[in-house]
């Protein structure tokens, strides 16, 4: 199981800080929770192919 913090900051809009999202991957499955805005972006950059 591999757990990725996309965005930890705080869900109040904030320019300087991104919105809270985690994504969890465990063999096939692939669990996205409390994606905020800029999560797709977030998964990019962590070079994560959902």
């Amino acid at each position: 199981m591999i757990i990725t913090l996309l965005g930890t900051g705080t869900p109040n809009l904030d320019l300087d800080r991104w919105s809270p999202s985690t994504l969890i991957q465990a063999g096939e499955h692939v669990l996205l929770f409390d994606c905020g805005r800029g999560t797709l972006l977030h998964i990019k950059q962590a070079k994560i192919n959902p």
